[in-house]
C-alpha cells in the first residue's frame, strides 16, 4: 500500500487535464498524504479491512487545506477523527452505526477498523465546489484513478465493497466486467438490488448504492447499508 501512495504522490496526470483548451485539472494531494492524520487517508493502517468503501471523489483541494492546516485540532486524535466532507460524512458514519446497532448490537468506535474508505477519483478538485463540473472532467478523472484504485482492491480484498453513486459502480463494472450500465441506469441497478443478495464475484460481495449526497430516499440507502453486517 506505500508503494500505491508513493504512486500517486508522483502521478502528475492528474493535475495537466485539458479539455478543449479548458483546464480541468485536479490537485494531487498525495502530494501531502503523511499530513493528513485522517480515518479518510488511512489507507496503511486499514490494508486488511474488510469493507471497502468507494466514493466519488475527496472533493475541493479548499477544504482539505483547511482540514490539514486547522489550529482547532488539538491532538492526533482528534485530527483523526475531524470531519472531511460535510453531511456526506456523516450520513456514512451514521448508516455504519445505525446498521450495526440494528444488526449486530453496542457499537464502539472499533467497528470503524473493519472499513477502509477510497475514491473513484482518487485526486481534490481545483475551486470550492463538491459538485458540479465546472473545473471537473469526469471520464478523464476516472481514467486517470481507475488503476490506482484496482490495485487498492487486489491489495485489501474487502469481502465487501459498497460503491457509492455511479462513478464507484462504474469501477467495479469495469473491473470485474459485470456489464451492469448496458441497459441499466444507476437506479435501475441500485433499485433491483435492494430485496436481493450482493452482487457476487469470486470472494467478493459487491452492494452497490446510491451516493448519501444525491436525491434519493434515505431508507433505501440504508437497507443496502444493512446488508454489510451479513457478511462482515
Amino acid at each position: 500500500m506505500q508503494k500505491l501512495i508513493s504512486d500517486l504522490r508522483e502521478d502528475s496526470l492528474a493535475e495537466n487535464i485539458v479539455i478543449n483548451g479548458n483546464d480541468k485539472s485536479l490537485v494531487n494531494q498525495y502530494k501531502l498524504h503523511d499530513n493528513i492524520p485522517n480515518k479518510w487517508f488511512d489507507w496503511v493502517n486499514r490494508v486488511d479491512a474488510q469493507v471497502m468503501i468507494i466514493g466519488q471523489d475527496w472533493g475541493p483541494y479548499s477544504v482539505l487545506k483547511k482540514m490539514i492546516e486547522d489550529p482547532t485540532y488539538t491532538n492526533d486524535e482528534e485530527r483523526y477523527w475531524g470531519t472531511f466532507s460535510s453531511r456526506t460524512e456523516k450520513f456514512i458514519m451514521k448508516a455504519i452505526q445505525s446498521t450495526y446497532e440494528e444488526e449486530v448490537g453496542e457499537f464502539n468506535r472499533d467497528v470503524f477498523d473493519k472499513f477502509i474508505f477510497t475514491m473513484a477519483v482518487l485526486f481534490t478538485r481545483k475551486g470550492n465546489h463538491f459538485r458540479g463540473v465546472d473545473n471537473f472532467h469526469e471520464k478523464r478523472s476516472f481514467e486517470i484513478s481507475y488503476p490506482y484504485v484496482s490495485r487498492q482492491i487486489d491489495i485489501v480484498k474487502p469481502k465487501v465493497i459498497m460503491p457509492l453513486g455511479r462513478m464507484g459502480v462504474e469501477i467495479l463494472d469495469k473491473k470485474f466486467e459485470l456489464g451492469l450500465f448496458i441497459d441499466k441506469t444507476l437506479t435501475q441497478i441500485v433499485e433491483e438490488n435492494l430485496d436481493k443478495e450482493p452482487i457476487r464475484v469470486g470472494d467478493y460481495s459487491i452492494i452497490p448504492n446510491f451516493h448519501p449526497a444525491s436525491h434519493t430516499d434515505p431508507k433505501k440507502q440504508i437497507r443496502q447499508w444493512r446488508k454489510i453486517w451479513e457478511i462482515a
